[in-house]
């Protein structure tokens, strides 16, 4: 089965861009299972940005960062901010193209302007998190049943590693982890977001509450695999969908099918 982001097939026709809203409402959520990132201590923690990870049938995605046409932007804040204020986002972009818009601008003006403006969202970072199939649960008794074993698993993990190592295009990055995450079956997670519409963002945690409450803590940690691209905003989701499931296709069969609900401390 390929990857499936769980969340109301009928969303899927609409671009990442048009979704903006829908997605930065679902990272709202703090599912406060697992974290990863930085600033993971203490009271600290409390005070960092979060993103809550948005669910597939094979771990989760999270979309760490937007970014957008600058000059799009410049012309949509006319009115909305202070004439010099536009001045200097103008000289900025002519003195140095890559700046992040959100250094220069607060969050929720980028944000109210992207929202009425889809356009303005050019492309958008993308983690998946992958935890990965670790199949030794119990060695055979025989000596052939565990040579056999062991000729197995010694195949899994070769696949895996020559997939890291010539990864696909699509991939810029990746990382590997130990880490004690609770899994959610995915079947359960995609029928509770059946029929959420995009307006419902709202309710997303009431719905998957009750799912992520009784996730029982594993009895060891597992492999994850995290793997990090960068995709236009132009999009449909479906076809981000597609993208990433076609990159996964040689190890997607390592892969463990099971929803994972975790949060990026930024």
């Amino acid at each position: 089965m390929p990857l499936k982001i769980l969340i109301n097939d009928k969303l899927k026709d609409k671009s990442v861009r048009e979704l903006y809203c829908f997605i930065k409402g679902f990272q709202k959520i703090d599912w406060h299972r697992f974290y990863y990132g930085f600033g993971l201590d203490g009271e600290v923690l409390e005070r960092r940005p979060k993103l809550g990870s948005i669910p597939t049938n094979y771990g989760c995605i999270i979309f760490p960062s937007f970014y957008y046409d600058k000059a799009k932007f410049i012309k949509y804040a006319e009115g909305r901010l202070h004439k010099d204020r536009i001045e200097g986002l103008k000289k900025k972009l002519e003195e140095e193209e890559f700046f992040d818009l959100e250094d220069e601008v607060e969050k929720d003006v980028v944000m109210e302007i992207a929202s009425k403006h889809p356009e303005v969202v050019d492309c958008v970072d993308i983690e998946l998190i992958l935890p990965v199939i670790m199949g030794v649960d119990e060695i055979p008794p025989t000596l052939e049943g565990a040579a056999t074993l062991f000729e197995k698993e010694y195949k899994r993990m070769k696949e895996l590693v020559r997939f890291c190592k010539k990864r696909a295009s699509l991939f810029m990055d990746l990382e590997t982890h130990q880490w004690d995450m609770p899994y959610a079956d995915p079947r359960e997670v995609a029928h509770a977001m059946k029929g959420v519409a995009e307006e419902d963002v709202a309710s997303l945690k009431d719905r998957l509450d009750e799912i992520v409450c009784d996730l029982e803590e594993p009895a060891e940690k597992g492999y994850v695999l995290i793997l990090r691209a960068n995709q236009s905003a132009e999009l449909k989701l479906r076809s981000l969908e597609k993208r990433l499931g076609d990159a996964l296709a040689p190890i997607i069969r390592h892969i463990t099918r099971k929803t994972a609900f975790v949060t990026l401390v930024l």
